[in-house]
């Protein structure tokens, strides 16, 4: 591509190769995640050479996975998530621990490295693709079944899991770290209370606005009858 920095024809080209291989993928029965990751191999510096330098457009593989998990968050509500808590906190926290202690104890034992490492790369490893598991399971229409319903609640409690996650890594890196430490739990709780203050905004505030402008507008048909 001769300009990479142009994101009018990276969109082009991401567009042209999803539409190229996802059906394909999808006809051999692989799945759309296995045609974008095909799509990807085929436009890279070591196929096409269409995108020479991935880390120039890294911003639409942000941009997708954000957009995909704003329409995850437009179908999950506080009342789902409260029904669902067993399972969220329950189940999604024994597979963060069991598996970060395995994979934890693999990294220290069998590989040699330090304590507070192997803690990182356990907890790391496991953590999985909420993007991709749910789109997995949406393509094989298995979301509302018992499995999918329950991978749901894992990868939900991960997403909530990796944010003390990431404030604890620098933690763990030692000493020198511990102003940007400090920085990434204030970051952290900035983001919770931006968080709490959009759900009781949208809970307390926006709905009477709803209501008194869905009142307009019946007065304003009624008058026009």
């Amino acid at each position: 591509m001769p300009h990479e920095g142009n994101l009018l024809q990276a969109a082009v080209v991401f567009l042209l190769a999803a539409v190229l291989t996802v059906p394909l993928a999808k006809h051999l029965k692989l799945g759309a995640v296995l045609g974008y990751l095909f799509a990807g191999v085929i436009i890279g510096p070591s196929v096409l050479g269409l995108i020479g330098n991935p880390q120039s457009v890294a911003q639409f593989s942000e941009l997708g996975v954000v957009l995909l998990l704003f329409i995850i968050g437009l179908e999950l509500s506080p009342k789902r998530l409260w029904v669902m808590r067993k399972a969220v906190f329950g189940v999604g926290l024994a597979q963060v621990l069991l598996t970060a202690m395995v994979m934890g104890a693999v990294a220290l034992w069998a590989f040699g490295q330090s304590w507070n490492s192997a803690i990182v790369l356990g907890l790391g490893l496991a953590l999985s693709s909420t993007a991709f598991g749910l789109q997995s399971l949406a393509e094989r229409k298995e979301l509302n079944s018992p499995h999918g319903r329950l991978a749901f609640a894992i990868l939900l409690f991960q997403d909530i899991a990796a944010i003390p996650l990431i404030a604890m890594v620098p933690l763990l890196a030692g000493s020198s770290a511990n102003v940007s430490a400090v920085d990434d739990v204030n970051q952290g709780l900035r983001g919770l209370v931006s968080i709490a203050i959009v759900v009781i905004g949208g809970r307390y505030l926006l709905r009477p606005v709803f209501r008194v402008v869905a009142k307009t507008g019946r007065e304003v048909v009624g008058r026009a009858a």
